[in-house]
C-alpha cells in the first residue's frame, strides 16, 4: 500500500529523498533544511491531510514512512 503511494512521489527526486533519509539515518535532531524538504516531499505527495512539521508524532510518523519507503525503492532499484 505505501509502495502504491510512494509512486506519486516523482522520480526525478526520489534519489534527493533518499539522500536525505540516509544522511539523517543516525541523527536525531535532523538539520532544518532536510526535515522540511522532507515534509514537503510527504505533504504534497503522500497525503490528503497535511501533517505538522512541529508535531513530534507527527515527524515520527513521516520520517518512519519515509524510511520505508526508500528502503522499498532500494530493494526495486527505483532511486536511481
Amino acid at each position: 500500500m505505501i509502495y502504491q503511494q510512494s509512486l506519486a512521489i516523482p522520480q526525478g527526486i526520489r534519489q534527493d529523498v533518499a539522500d536525505v533519509m540516509k544522511r539523517n539515518a543516525t541523527t536525531i535532531h535532523w538539520p532544518q533544511l532536510d526535515i522540511s524538504y522532507i515534509f514537503e516531499v510527504w505533504n504534497r505527495y503522500m497525503t490528503r491531510e497535511p501533517e505538522d512539521i512541529k508535531c513530534a508524532g507527527c515527524r515520527t510518523k513521516v520520517i518512519g514512512k519515509m524510511k520505508r519507503i526508500v528502503a522499498i525503492w532500494e530493494s526495486k532499484k527505483e532511486t536511481v
